[in-house]
């Protein structure tokens, strides 16, 4: 099938119901006490095609931000570390990163990226990684609060492609 056929079935498919149209109904029958299941049967008992866990995700609570904050960062300095495989055969790219910090001349960390793409950093003869468009990315809540710089980092193959890497202090440069 092309596109212009796939085209024209779409024009033809019929109108789906839309949830938002609902949405007086669902809070009135919430409000009687109705629970999610009973809101979706009462609804199937008039034509209309959905279940309790559709309509749940729609008008049900939504979950509490995280409270993410995210900065642009320069970093002064990113140096490749090397690699290390996990007991799952997942393999963490590892990267010292230097920030700059009002309090000292800058903030030692280490990053860890997950290698899932097959990309590998392009690391110079000294080991300087190559980064663009960084940000410092804080959440909190949770059972942990956590950050990680998201970025875009330089490829062997000389494209850039956008990572994440979770970081932990350096203690031993720290203290």
């Amino acid at each position: 099938m092309n596109t212009e056929q796939l085209l024209a079935a779409a024009r033809e498919a019929p109108q789906q119901n839309r949830l938002d149209d609902l949405a007086e109904v669902v809070e009135t029958l919430r409000t009687k006490g109705y629970s999610w299941r009973q809101v979706a049967e009462f609804l199937q008992e008039r034509g209309i095609q959905t279940d309790h866990t559709r309509l749940f995700r729609k008008f049900g609570p939504k979950p509490a931000s995280r409270g993410g904050v995210v900065k642009p960062i320069t970093v002064r300095k990113a140096r490749y570390r090397g690699e290390r495989l996990t007991k799952r055969g997942k393999t963490w790219q590892i990267i010292d990163l230097h920030l700059p910090s009002p309090l000292v001349s800058e903030i030692p960390l280490t990053g860890y990226a997950w290698a899932e793409d097959g990309a590998s950093f392009d690391v110079g003869q000294d080991g300087s990684v190559s980064m663009r468009k960084t940000e410092l990315v804080t959440k909190s809540g949770g059972a942990y609060p956590m950050a990680y710089v998201r970025g875009e980092f330089k490829t062997d193959q000389g494209d850039w492609r956008e990572r994440e890497l979770y970081i932990v202090p350096n203690w031993d440069l720290l203290l």
